[in-house]
């Protein structure tokens, strides 16, 4: 919400992008920060890996931290709603 804060960014791609970065790691969100042994486990770190650089090509370089902050907190809220943990 940063860049549309300051004005650098229209309300419309703020949307979209944080639309995106949701609905990127929703069906996934239970495999984030596992380690990189299952093929799942991989795939999510692609997401926040490639996924920033595909939606600064597409949007601007600002919309890449809306994505990455929509992509977390998607992921923070799953895990708080559900009282999913990390378990060692």
């Amino acid at each position: 919400m940063l860049p549309l804060l300051v004005g650098r960014m229209d309300v419309p791609t703020l949307l979209i992008v944080a639309a995106i970065g949701g609905l990127a790691i929703l069906p996934f969100w239970r495999y984030a920060g596992e380690s990189l042994k299952s093929p799942i486990a991989v795939l999510v770190f692609l997401e926040l890996v490639v996924g920033p650089i595909v939606i600064g090509r597409l949007f601007s370089a600002l919309a890449i931290w809306t994505y990455i902050g929509a992509w977390v907190c998607t992921l923070g809220f799953m895990r708080f709603a559900t009282g999913w943990r990390d378990t060692p």
